[in-house]
């Protein structure tokens, strides 16, 4: 008989082991549940700013010249592409004439693309061509 009772103290013993796993696997729950409620909320609050900077904005946009084609240009790449094209002597007293061959979209796409983004038509105006150049002069 003194066999036995060991016995019982190894199942007890793998009990209390199973019930503290269980309750570690309860507190990580609700810590993981905790941490996704604040990450909804703080993303909540951003978007309640984003909508409240959109609402603030200027209702209409304009848009210049030749609205058929706009080239965007990432600024830093302009940047390194000048600096190389000053420092080397291949390049001295010439013009250079940089034609990206990607990222050509018209001004006109971009306002659409704003407009679907926002789900609101902004009122649009046009500056021709020739009054651009005459402000330049």
């Amino acid at each position: 008989m003194a066999l036995v009772k060991p016995k019982k103290k190894k199942k007890k013993k793998k009990k209390k082991e199973k019930k503290k796993k269980e309750e570690e696997e309860g507190r990580r729950r609700k810590k993981k549940k905790k941490q996704k409620e604040e990450e909804e909320e703080e993303e909540g609050r951003r978007r309640r700013r984003r909508r409240k900077y959109i609402e603030e904005e200027e209702e209409e946009e304009e848009a210049f010249g030749r609205v058929e084609l706009m080239v965007l240009n990432y600024e830093e790449d302009v940047a390194v592409y000048t600096v190389k094209a000053s420092t080397d002597p291949r390049v001295a007293n010439r013009v250079i004439i940089y034609r990206p061959t990607r990222n050509i979209t018209s001004q006109l796409d971009l306002i659409s693309l704003w407009e679907k983004k926002t789900g609101r038509t902004l009122k649009r105006s046009y500056v021709p061509e020739d009054e651009i150049i005459k402000l330049s002069e």
